[in-house]
């Protein structure tokens, strides 16, 4: 392995991607990470993979990044004990699924896209955003269900301290 495939593989590693996004509350991507490294350092890549690269030392360049504050800030995330998704709505496929109990729910404070509604929530795993005011499911901008009003009661108990778009009639 050279040093360029050693650098993608450990600062790139899921675990280090995160416990960088949960410390600074925010979400980073592979991309995103391996961008910010080589723009916060003024090296190129293969400069890049020369240094000792630490948690620590990343965490700090990553803190320094001019765009930080514009990103996407985590309000909550949620955890369900079983799924809201109704059957037949088609989940995004990955490479590698690891399936859980229930579904994470994510919702940004500064989301870039308004869209469904200020705010909403996002399943990562299933590629879905959810509507909070009225349970619409989309994915990207198309409406693919439903989660149904109790579902949707359910989630929007566990959200706490976050203003909720009104409930649709």
């Amino acid at each position: 392995m050279n040093k360029i495939q050693q650098l993608i593989y450990v600062t790139l590693a899921p675990k280090v991607i995160e416990r960088l996004s949960q410390e600074l509350s925010v979400r980073i991507t592979t991309e995103e990470m391996l961008l910010t490294l080589v723009t916060q350092t003024a090296k190129e890549l293969q400069e890049v993979a020369e240094l000792d690269l630490t948690y620590e030392s990343i965490k700090a360049i990553y803190e320094k990044r001019d765009a930080f504050k514009s990103l996407s800030k985590v309000l909550a995330t949620i955890e369900l004990s079983e799924s809201i998704i109704p059957d037949g709505v088609e989940r995004a496929l990955y490479e590698q699924q690891v399936k859980h109990k229930g579904e994470v729910w994510v919702i940004h404070k500064n989301d870039a896209d308004p869209h469904p509604s200020i705010p909403h929530a996002h399943n990562y795993d299933a590629n879905l955003k959810l509507h909070l005011g009225n349970g619409d499911l989309y994915k990207k901008r198309n409406i693919v269900g439903n989660i149904g009003k109790k579902a949707l009661m359910a989630l929007r108990e566990k959200i706490v301290g976050i203003d909720l778009p009104t409930l649709a009639t």
